[in-house]
């Protein structure tokens, strides 16, 4: 069962570090009113363009730079990085320690996760273009293998 929670680990690790939130401006032959063409989020880092040519004008903001300037939606971000910590440090520990308590912890923080993503998709503006990208799907495949193991380690334990 070890495994499982092994794949499940790096299937959630692996959406921290892909973007979860693309968002393009719908008419290049028009500009933005906040004079970007798009965005590209992560829990941690936003890259976006002001050209409508992708090699120009790239901005690149970090952690706290990126948070900062986010205004509503940047309790969300933080909290979200936070629970993705600590999902990866909960999944270190349920690989040693297989105990069910871990493994549904692990269900509600994934799940949180997810809603915090789509939260935050909800509550960018809507004259963009958004789509969800791999790090928000990744998030799916590693709930249902955190469940999986939960109740196989349940059935194991009657």
């Amino acid at each position: 069962m070890r495994f499982l929670v092994i794949f499940a680990c790096a299937f959630f690790t692996v959406s921290i570090f892909m973007p979860f939130l693309q968002m393009s401006w719908p008419n290049p032959s028009f500009p933005s009113p906040s004079g970007t063409w798009g965005s590209i989020y992560w829990s941690f880092k936003k890259t976006e363009w002001t050209s409508a040519f992708l090699s120009d004008g790239i901005r690149e903001a970090w952690f706290a730079d990126y948070w900062g300037r986010e205004g509503v939606i940047m309790p969300v971000l933080v909290v979200m990085f936070g629970f993705q910590l600590f999902t990866v440090f909960c999944s270190l520990t349920a690989i040693f320690r297989v105990k069910p308590y871990f493994l549904i912890l692990l269900v509600g923080l994934n799940v949180f996760t997810t809603f915090c993503m789509w939260l935050i998709s909800y509550m960018l503006d809507p004259l963009y273009n958004e789509s969800f990208g791999y790090g928000f799907w990744f998030t799916f495949p590693s709930a249902t293998l955190y469940f999986a193991d939960f109740l196989l380690s349940r059935k194991r334990r009657a």
